[in-house]
């Protein structure tokens, strides 16, 4: 069974690990042939900051906000890779 995409059914999720790790996933909810739902999830970036994460990432239009024990407050910028 093959999922058709939808770009409008496709979502961005930020999350962090203490170590420092920040993994953003995309998450696709489509439908199959038949009409069900055919949730997908794989990794579309991980960053790696210069100490352990001790706030919640917020992303806002594309951009995402992160505290860390580096005592700085990350933004990390989103952008798609064009093909050459």
């Amino acid at each position: 069974m093959s999922c058709k995409d939808s770009s409008l059914s496709q979502r961005l999720v930020c999350v962090c690990s203490s170590s420092g790790s920040v993994h953003v996933l995309q998450v696709s909810l489509n439908f199959d042939g038949e009409n069900q739902p055919c949730d997908m999830v794989r990794e579309f970036a991980r960053f790696e900051l210069g100490g352990d994460v001790f706030s919640s990432p917020v992303m806002i239009g594309g951009e995402i906000f992160v505290g860390c024990r580096d005592d700085y407050v990350h933004c990390i910028r989103l952008q798609e890779e064009i093909p050459i």
